[in-house]
């Protein structure tokens, strides 16, 4: 994977780089990413891209990479969100509705795409499979870490298995993302939302 060296070129070109690399990516796909084209949308020299990423492959890993934490990295957190020492019981299942809207918009499909596109790409790069392997065990330790704090707190059942929960979570999350590409057959968002609040009350926070 690409490294950031800040301190040899001006701050932000790393990001800005990415930035063009995300829009190109997905407009002309892996295979059609040329580099020369990332940095004139950029505003940078070939050379600059190569300070910050040691080559084409490792531009293209980082850019799937920053797509993936942006499109995965809050959807994956509903916990982590919220958990803190105002919250609620309330915040809790907001938070997990908000994780779980099943509202159909092209952005949020043309995102599931991309993440789906992403995984698969991760599967002829190791390298990039190993980076979202961390990302992914990051997201799950914040989200353990607040749901042990929402115990301590009495707004989830202290009998739980919080990484059973997370776990679960996370794959009903991952799960959620098939829909948004084919919202034929999805329930209303009146009744997804019905479910979610009896599910969770039952299963997962104690009757107040």
């Amino acid at each position: 994977m690409g490294h950031s060296t800040s301190h040899v070129e001006p701050a932000g070109s790393a990001q800005r780089i990415l930035e063009a690399g995300i829009e190109l990516l997905a407009r002309d796909g892996e295979a059609g990413l040329r580099v020369i084209e990332v940095a004139d949308r950029a505003g940078v020299s070939v050379g600059t891209i190569y300070t910050h990423f040691d080559s084409r492959d490792g531009l293209i890993e980082d850019v799937y990479l920053e797509q993936y934490r942006r499109l995965i990295g809050e959807y994956l957190m509903p916990l982590h969100r919220v958990v803190g020492a105002d919250c609620t019981r309330e915040d809790i299942l907001r938070s997990l509705e908000e994780a779980t809207a099943l509202g159909s918009t092209s952005l949020r499909a043309a995102n599931s795409v991309f993440r789906a596109e992403t995984l698969g790409a991760s599967r002829r790069r190791p390298n990039l499979a190993q980076a979202i392997q961390r990302e992914n065990q990051g997201i799950a330790q914040l989200e353990i870490a607040a749901a042990r704090e929402a115990q301590d707190a009495g707004l989830l059942d202290a009998n739980l298995d919080v990484e059973a929960l997370v776990g679960f979570i996370q794959g009903l999350l991952f799960g959620l993302a098939l829909l948004d590409v084919d919202d034929s057959e999805q329930p209303s968002p009146e009744r997804w939302r019905e479910m979610l609040r009896t599910f969770f009350d039952a299963a997962f926070i104690p009757p107040t």
